[in-house]
């Protein structure tokens, strides 16, 4: 039998299992574990030959724990062989159904068996089998049969079914289908507090009228129900209708019969079990535990009764961790957004079972939570979690430097608590400083030579999470104007890398596209933060400069040797020189004033210059046979 048990106390083998069916122990090789964790552990229990029976009590027990840690759960044993009934079973049927047809569904009849093999009776009165149909793959054999007579109303005398020596029976009813008939009610149990989504079958619905509204009444509470589905409408009669409601709250706990209402007289009862919920803060102080608010919130209990699994106690409150803060500081007005990184953390959806305080005795300030986000890693509760946590920090509780913080998880009665550290600084004003920039200036249009602009920049809200992130890089903006004001270009960072952090006064080096299309003239390179007023940009001038002449800076070598058989290979440095040069061609008077060309070899991409907004480029030239 494979078992899965939640929350059981982590094993690595079966001998560290006790495993008990009724009063007899199993043998520790008869019991593998397949799996184990804080959250689920899976094993897997041979339990050999064993005395048949329903509701056999199973017993599972860590050893480490003893029964404060065990888990039981009830196993039907049945002898292999014998005539079963299989689901769905035979129930009801009506005072005149005589001559209708009915099935019922058998395990451990042999796929070669006739329908005379099989005997059905009802009290005194056999039922004609009809025929039989083996399925090989799931192993029931279907019976068809038929009601040989007219009953008076009956309920619950047994239909048995015999086979081959062995008799089997289920109770079975006649009713009088004529009047409605509460088929069925779906769950028949809930809490008291409501909010449970029942749905019932009813045969024979009347008098019913579909323009009036189907009322569900227990006492003096009421909800109103909708016909979700209804089949065979006869004037005021619907043979066959599904109605769902939702359970509304009640002062009661204990069964109780509701009924199913409407203004044209309209009344079929049913019963129903209000149930008690569980009252944690009470059933676990009576083990002098803890109860689990962050695990009964993450995990609403799906049964009424008191679990001891949301029960805690005192030396498992987990403490949680802190990882990380980002930032480490915060403004001295407030506001400033912290995000603290935590584990060993109780798992949890709700906020408002976390405070946070900010400062000491009577200047200890409470914060606001933004958000709460758990990734659920196991555990009791999932102590084991990492919980990402961020808030607003509230005034400062002195001026500035460092204050106290700490975050509070309500157990009830009891508080795990952490504490973390936070530095107060002075708000940042007046505009965003440019430390540096880089170029200067550059060519204008189609001959510029850089792509990016590195701007070193200070006086700038700090900038949280990685820097190479999308996130932090879209913080950071330019804006390129001309003389006249109008916008030309603007991007966010291309990269962010810190300079230097003073705390109080960080410095980025900061990459900005630069536009391929810019005119020759003056601009003004505006600098701004996302969580900065447009007032606070930083500005700097830049030009983009036309293209100079070209000029030639140098010739290596510059002599050749006459009527030479070799060729004489020079380089030509040229500077101003276009980065997409039309037809470029070199050529030499000789001394009779004519202009000869000379062979170009190659050709380099232009370069910068090193410390001066220039474009330079390299011409290899071949010099043949010169006079």
């Amino acid at each position: 039998l494979a078992v899965v048990i939640d929350y059981f106390h982590p094993v690595l083998t079966g001998s560290e299992i006790l495993v008990t069916l009724g009063d007899s122990e199993l043998n520790e090789n008869n019991v593998t574990v397949k799996s184990s964790s804080f959250s689920q552990t899976e094993l897997e229990i041979n339990f050999g030959s064993s005395t048949a029976g329903d509701g056999q009590i199973v017993t599972v027990t860590p050893l480490l724990l003893g029964m404060s840690g065990a888990a039981t759960f009830s196993l039907n044993i049945i002898t292999e062989g014998l005539l079963q009934f299989s689901t769905p079973l035979p129930t009801a049927a009506c005072q005149r159904d005589e001559g209708a047809i009915f099935y019922l569904y058998l395990k451990n009849v042999a796929s070669s068996a006739s329908s005379n093999q099989i005997s059905i009776r009802y009290q005194t009165q056999a039922f004609a089998v009809s025929s039989l149909l083996y399925n090989s793959v799931s192993q029931v054999t279907t019976v068809k049969y038929s009601i040989s007579a007219i009953f008076t109303e009956i309920q619950g005398a047994l239909l048995s079914v015999t086979y081959a020596g062995n008799v089997i029976t289920t109770p079975f009813s006649f009713l009088d289908c004529t009047l409605p008939i509460v088929e069925s009610v779906s769950p028949s149990k809930a809490v008291s507090s409501g909010g449970t989504t029942i749905v019932i079958l009813i045969r024979n619905l009347k008098p019913y009228a579909s323009s009036l509204p189907m009322r569900v009444v227990f006492g003096q509470s009421e909800s109103i129900a909708s016909v979700a589905a209804i089949e065979g409408i006869t004037g005021q009669s619907v043979t066959l209708a599904r109605l769902e409601f939702l359970l509304p709250s009640v002062p009661f706990e204990w069964e109780v019969m509701g009924a199913l209402m409407q203004d044209n007289g309209l009344n079929i009862p049913f019963s129903f079990l209000f149930e008690k919920t569980c009252n944690y803060e009470e059933f676990c102080v009576e083990s002098s535990t803890l109860s689990n608010m962050p695990m009964l919130d993450l995990e609403p209990p799906s049964a009424p009764a008191c679990d001891d699994k949301y029960c805690l106690a005192l030396e498992d409150i987990p403490v949680p961790f802190l990882v990380s803060i980002e930032p480490s500081m915060a403004r001295t007005t407030g506001g400033t957004a912290i995000t603290l990184i935590m584990t060993g953390f109780p798992a949890m959806n709700n906020k408002d079972l976390i405070e946070i305080y900010v400062g000491t005795g009577s200047s200890r300030f409470p914060a606001s939570i933004e958000s709460l986000t758990v990734n659920v890693a196991g555990g009791v509760g999932g102590i084991a979690s990492k919980v990402t946590l961020t808030f607003l920090a509230p005034l400062a509780p002195s001026s500035t430097g460092l204050s106290l913080g700490e975050v509070l998880v309500n157990y009830g009665s009891q508080k795990a608590r952490l504490q973390f550290e936070l530095f107060y600084v002075r708000p940042l004003s007046g505009p965003i400083k440019i430390e540096s920039y880089s170029p200067k200036s550059i060519f204008s249009a189609g001959d510029q030579l850089f792509s990016v602009i590195t701007v070193e920049i200070s006086n700038a809200p700090v900038i949280q999470g990685r820097l190479s992130d999308p996130a932090a890089q879209n913080k950071l903006r330019v804006e390129i104007k001309d003389a006249s004001g109008s916008s030309k270009f603007s991007s966010v960072a291309s990269s962010i890398t810190l300079s230097d952090n003073r705390l109080t006064n960080a410095v980025y080096k900061v990459n900005f596209p630069l536009p391929l299309t810019m005119l020759a003239g003056d601009f003004k390179f505006y600098i701004t933060h996302t969580s900065s007023s447009a007032d606070r940009a930083g500005i700097f001038d830049f030009k983009a400069n036309a293209l100079g002449n070209p000029t030639v800076i140098a010739l290596l070598p510059a002599k050749a040797v006459l009527a030479s058989t070799s060729p004489t290979l020079m380089s030509l440095s040229v500077q101003y020189f276009p980065r997409v040069p039309v037809s470029p061609r070199v050529e030499y008077a000789n001394g009779g004033g004519t202009w000869s060309t000379i062979e170009i070899v190659s050709q380099s991409n232009t370069v910068g210059c090193a410390k001066r907004s220039c474009n330079t480029a390299i011409m290899n030239i071949r010099l043949n046979n010169p006079t």
